[in-house]
């Protein structure tokens, strides 16, 4: 299964006049934005090319993410900084539950 991003709030993005390259583009995404531990694609929409790790210069236009996607329950969970004995009880309450 594909999941598109284009059902989203676009992504404003910098053009610099050709600097951005694609393999620029690709490291961006990779490095600060996708947080996904299975393989991912980008396209270029209008032409429908596959990104590559190249370094030609990203051409403008609109761009799609695809990344397999499952079934499987997630949850997000916040980091806890707590230091005592009854929030660490708590805290170890919820994750037992959720295992």
């Amino acid at each position: 299964m594909a999941h598109r991003m284009a059902q989203r709030p676009h992504l404003q993005c910098v053009h610099r006049k050709g600097s951005l390259t694609e393999s620029k583009f690709l490291s961006i995404l990779g490095n600060m934005l996708l947080v996904t531990e299975r393989p991912w694609t980008v396209k270029h929409r209008e032409s429908d090319r596959l990104i590559t790790t190249s370094q030609n210069p990203v051409v403008i236009g609109n761009y799609d993410v695809y990344s397999d996607v499952s079934d499987e329950p997630w949850f997000a969970r916040l980091i806890s900084y707590a230091i005592t004995g009854r929030e660490d009880a708590f805290r170890d309450g919820v994750r037992d539950r959720n295992l």
